[in-house]
């Protein structure tokens, strides 16, 4: 199958997979009408999270053993499921509609949009090199990153009542049936796909590793044929110190820079490690806003302004987020591109993002005090929120190998949902304490003024810097590392090389 049809498939079915997203378009709705506190509400978020990431290396692994056709039929069954019970539960029409509840089925939505993500992703990486895999991970991930956007607009269109306000119930039934139809489609036509040689055969070699082709009897030195950017194959003369070569016919023996690994390997690893733990450092500030921006926006909002103007608000940022967030993505995918063609590790880009995202935690803290101010905010945590996830699983094939990426990723997607659990909880909690007390000093009902957030956002804006300096040694770790490597392998070719001259 052509590569245009695959991408094409994979942005419909990243499509589904981010509705979890919108979240805010309607969990104030919940707070209203079901009477949930902010920390309730901001729990069935944390729930939806927690169904999405901490699924991950089960849906990994069966993705990377049944395959990314049954991947999406599974998916479709969790994502209706999971919709048309919290329709009910917001009607009233199931035998409770308490928040836990709630939490438990947006949890199967969250399971459902995994295994639809493990299916598309797994798909991407065993369909493309490691050359073109930035552009092909960052154009379905970035409408994975727009997805909010466009059914926040289908339900603006479609799914408004009279009074300007979203019909919750109706808008939820209508996901179950279209997420679930979407995946099932994308069923029947990853059924047909096949992968490249290159997974059949295992990871190939990073772009800058250090590979010995071995050939008996002779040594000789040869003017480079290929890049150091280029895929190497069997055949393919590999440049060590741009210009020595060493040919045999019979035997290859190829040298990664990693090897393929998974399971215990994968996890006791500590570069693995270090970027887990500075994932959870930038993704978890990311969720806070994505899920709280209907709450931060309910309390800078003039109370005595109609609930319609407030709906719209919601909506607008809801979807500034998300189309920031598929910029992110893109530009992400691009940008990484370009620095692996010059030997620059991906981790850079990366760390880039995670800058942008600290700069918006900041404007969160000390900046953002009013609603004319927020866009500041909601663009620059879209943008660094989707360009972190859009490098990340790229950075998790190239490093660590895809012929269990599925897998690995699973586990390394365990980040989001603890940083996501800490920071939504802070929020929720921060925010109902400063509510209590604003309320015991004779103020309005519910939380009012910069001041409900404040503390959330200091919060955050210290676990990014942490991610940053993470990052920063990560990064030389690395380096070391592979310097440390290539002397060795280099010194061993000069001992082969001196072996084989003295048998000529």
């Amino acid at each position: 199958m052509k590569a245009p049809i695959v991408i094409t498939l994979c942005c419909l079915n990243m499509v589904t997979a981010g509705t979890l997203y919108m979240f805010s378009l309607y969990g104030q709705q919940f707070s209203e009408k079901l009477h949930y506190t902010q920390t309730q509400t901001n729990f069935v978020a944390v729930a939806g999270n927690y169904g999405m990431y901490l699924s991950g290396p089960v849906w990994g692994w069966a993705v990377d053993v049944l395959g990314p056709q049954k991947g999406c039929l599974l998916a479709a069954i969790f994502m209706s499921i999971g919709y048309i019970a919290m329709a009910l539960t917001y009607n009233q029409s199931l035998f409770s509609d308490s928040f836990g509840f709630m939490s438990i089925y947006f949890a199967v939505v969250g399971m459902g949009s995994t295994c639809s993500y493990m299916s598309t992703i797994s798909t991407l990486a065993k369909t493309f090199t490691n050359n073109s895999r930035g552009v092909a991970f960052g154009v379905p991930i970035a409408i994975y990153g727009l997805s909010a956007f466009i059914w926040t607009t289908v339900g603006h269109f479609f799914f408004v009542s009279a009074s300007g306000t979203l019909n919750i119930y109706p808008f939820l039934l209508f996901l179950a049936v279209a997420t679930s139809a979407i995946n099932l489609n994308s069923a029947i036509a990853f059924g047909n796909l096949t992968f490249s040689a290159e997974d059949q055969k295992g990871k190939a070699p990073e772009p800058d590793a250090v590979v010995v082709v071995a050939q008996a009897p002779s040594v000789s030195r040869a003017k480079p044929q290929t890049s150091r950017a280029s895929t190497p194959t069997e055949s393919t003369p590999l440049v060590i110190e741009d210009e020595i070569y060493v040919q045999e016919d019979l035997v290859v023996a190829q040298i990664y820079g990693d090897p393929d690994m998974s399971g215990f390997a994968f996890l006791k690893h500590s570069e693995v490690m270090a970027f887990i733990l500075s994932f959870i450092f930038f993704s978890g500030p990311g969720l806070m806003i994505i899920n709280s921006v209907g709450a931060i926006i309910s309390s800078l909002y003039n109370i005595t302004d109609d609930a319609t103007s407030l709906a719209s608000l919601q909506s607008t940022h809801v979807s500034i987020i998300s189309i920031m967030s598929c910029t992110g993505r893109v530009g992400a995918g691009v940008v990484s591109d370009f620095l692996k063609h010059r030997h620059i590790s991906r981790l850079w880009s990366y760390l880039a993002f995670g800058a942008v995202m600290f700069v918006g935690q900041c404007l969160g803290a000390v900046f953002v005090d009013r609603v004319e101010r927020l866009p500041w905010l909601t663009v620059l945590v879209g943008l660094a929120y989707g360009g972190v996830f859009s490098v990340a699983p790229t950075i998790t094939a190239e490093f660590w190998g895809t012929r269990r990426f599925a897998s690995n990723w699973g586990w390394v997607s365990w980040a989001p949902a603890f940083g996501g659990l800490v920071c939504n909880l802070a929020f929720g909690a921060f925010y109902d304490e400063e509510g209590r007390r604003q309320r015991s000093s004779g103020g309005f009902s519910g939380c009012h003024g910069a001041t409900c957030f404040r503390n959330p956002f200091i919060f955050t804006t210290c676990a990014v810097l942490a991610g940053l300096v993470i990052t920063v040694a990560l990064s030389f770790s690395r380096r070391r590392r592979k310097a440390a490597i290539k002397r060795e392998r280099l010194a061993k070719l000069g001992i082969l090389a001196a072996d084989t001259s003295g048998r000529v």
